[in-house]
């Protein structure tokens, strides 16, 4: 789920930012977007799909390695 949320709060910023010829998000509206042709369409989703890998990887890898660890009782009398 948190991958698919970035992905999509990615895929709605960059375009908006790369559109409005702004670094600055805040000055973005999605109002003022023009329509895109595919390649930017394109290179948005690979922009949107990095940042979503990127930033759920380690998390989904720490996740798994805890569901996966194996705890060794050892009881001594």
């Amino acid at each position: 789920m948190p991958g698919g949320i970035s992905a999509a709060a990615t895929t709605e910023t960059v375009p908006s930012v790369a559109m409005a010829g702004n670094s600055e998000i805040s000055d973005a509206t999605p109002r003022a977007q023009k329509s895109f042709s595919i390649v930017p369409k394109i290179v948005n989703g690979g922009i949107a799909g990095i940042i979503g890998v990127t930033c759920v990887f380690p998390l989904d890898l720490v996740k798994t390695r805890l569901q996966n660890q194996q705890v060794k009782m050892i009881i001594t009398y």
